[in-house]
């Protein structure tokens, strides 16, 4: 038997028993084990084998960006069906509380068991059409970090502009930086989006902004196809009276560690002025965009501090706890479209990690 098949039928019977788990309420039952597991190793009576020994209590955040029934290729949302499940489960075996109670409370050592925040990053209208009644339904709250030169569609995010100019074209072939990419099939066009946004990745904001000009020159699309809808002000303005806090993503969403300091700076106050300004409330949390430990740095996040807040959030996976820096929380994406292994992968992550 392959590699393969053997980590395909372990995955099947995973999801087979999380199914059967979850049928039969017994998921809360199984999370507490697991807890008693972890205080018996902090307290040193039981070596478990791939729990770590926590001293402290620790929270999880979650990272969410689309919900919907797109099935769109090149930037999947999580269907909506799934995300209504997930939320479910949070509701009934977690804690979940607003980012920022958490921050706090972790530092008071007055974290509860099992403590989990939502959060979504860009500020995508999805967010309002399908995620906020399904956690309005549940009682739960969450953090939406937007970049503020999107709200109302008036600047496509220069991710999205990337996807529509290779969704939309009917060149064949893309040929940029010595490199040609395929276009003629759907998984040709999404090969080739990953490898541009690498790409764009590492750049400064005026040479993505050229590479992406040359890119939709040679598509002859101009990125103008379709793209996602994002908020609105006025939807903005509805979910923070109904338990959605609203934290900055940067004014245009570039990588702060690739461009100069003072811009960095600008992007940084001026999307938290921004939001206060409209909205008439202070924002204390902040998100960096795409949020690899390479896309921020020590000065970044003294920018981030200086500009008033109160934390900010990576996309680097693991759990919070008092110890952890409050400007560099980490955060999970556990995508999980059937939702069945969703609440045991999130209840073990906390002991593995």
């Amino acid at each position: 038997m392959t590699s393969t098949i053997r980590s395909t039928l372990k995955g099947r019977v995973a999801r087979t028993l999380a199914r059967l788990c979850v049928g039969a309420g017994a998921l809360g039952t199984l999370l507490t084990a697991a807890e008693r597991t972890q205080r018996r190793a902090v307290r040193g009576r039981r070596r478990v084998p791939l729990v770590r020994r926590r001293a402290r209590r620790g929270f999880q955040v979650l990272l969410y960006h689309r919900v919907n029934d797109d099935r769109a290729p090149m930037f999947p949302a999580i269907p909506i069906s799934a995300f209504r499940t997930q939320m479910r489960m949070l509701a009934e075996n977690f804690r979940v509380l607003p980012l920022d109670e958490l921050v706090l409370r972790a530092e008071r050592d007055d974290l509860p068991e099992r403590a989990v925040a939502v959060t979504f990053d860009d500020g995508y209208r999805d967010n309002y059409e399908h995620a906020c009644p399904i956690l309005r339904g549940f009682g739960l709250p969450a953090t939406i970090f937007v970049a503020t030169g999107a709200v109302d569609g008036r600047v496509a995010l220069w991710h999205d502009r990337l996807i529509a100019a290779i969704r939309d074209t009917a060149v064949p072939a893309l040929s940029i930086a010595g490199r040609q990419y395929s276009l003629r099939t759907v998984p040709d066009k999404r090969t080739a989006f990953h490898a541009m946004r690498a790409t764009l990745l590492t750049c400064s904001p005026s040479a993505r902004e050229e590479l992406i000009a040359e890119v939709t020159a040679q598509l002859g699309s101009g990125g103008r196809g379709a793209r996602p809808a994002m908020l609105r002000w006025h939807e903005l303005e509805q979910m923070a009276h109904d338990r959605i806090t609203i934290g900055a993503h940067t004014v245009s969403h570039p990588i702060l560690s690739r461009m100069p300091l003072s811009e960095a700076i600008d992007e940084i106050a001026g999307a938290k002025a921004r939001i206060e300004k409209r909205l008439g409330r202070s924002v204390a949390l902040f998100a960096y965009p795409n949020g690899r430990a390479e896309d921020f740095n020590d000065a970044i996040k003294a920018a981030v501090k200086d500009a008033g807040f109160l934390a900010a959030v990576t996309t680097i996976p693991g759990t919070n706890d008092a110890l952890t820096e409050r400007f560099a929380l980490r955060r999970l994406s556990l995508g999980d479209e059937d939702g069945s292994l969703f609440a045991l992968r999130l209840g073990w992550y906390k002991f593995a990690s």
